[in-house]
């Protein structure tokens, strides 16, 4: 980042109850007090000297006095809630860990998916770009019960299992 801690603190207030950056100092149309910041996509970014920079790293600066030297993973997976209670610091691999279903996905879970040849659902989980295979289930819902399980115990605290009421599986 091409400011200090000690500038960031000067030109932002920074309220990690919402996450919300404030402009200390007025400049040009900007007024002292005045929400900063601007959302390209779903993510909120800052403005600083001409550059621009995701406010989920700028908030851990801000708080850490260091800048973050990995990714920053939004835990409640909302890339606009830059609460510090919300952010934390991951890896790649950790980071992908920590999403939905893929939008391509027809079973409505994570790790799970319908194989027509054999006609029963397949469930996997992924660590460090290795895939684990799980097994075949005859239900959907087996096969996420098998995948979140398998994701508690591999992926930690990273780990973001499909929601399921109680199940009977064999």
């Amino acid at each position: 980042m091409n400011i200090s801690h000690a500038e960031l603190l000067e030109r932002f207030n920074y309220n990690s109850e919402t996450g919300e950056f404030f402009h200390k100092v007025s400049v040009r149309r900007v007024r002292a007090g005045d929400l900063a910041g601007l959302f390209i996509g779903r993510y909120r970014f800052l403005k600083v000297r001409s550059r621009i920079f995701p406010a989920s790293r700028v908030a851990w600066f801000y708080i850490h006095g260091v800048y973050p030297n990995q990714e920053i993973d939004h835990i409640n997976m909302d890339p606009a809630d830059n609460r510090i209670s919300n952010l934390r610091l991951s890896t790649r691999s950790q980071q992908m860990c920590n999403r939905g279903p893929n939008c391509t996905n027809k079973s409505g879970y994570k790790g799970v998916f319908y194989d027509k040849k054999r006609g029963l659902f397949s469930a996997s989980v992924t660590i460090n770009k290795k895939c684990k295979w799980l097994g075949y289930f005859k239900s959907a819902e087996c096969a996420a019960i098998a995948y979140n399980e398998a994701a508690t115990l591999l992926q930690g605290e990273f780990a973001r299992p499909s929601i399921l009421g109680p199940a009977l599986c064999q």
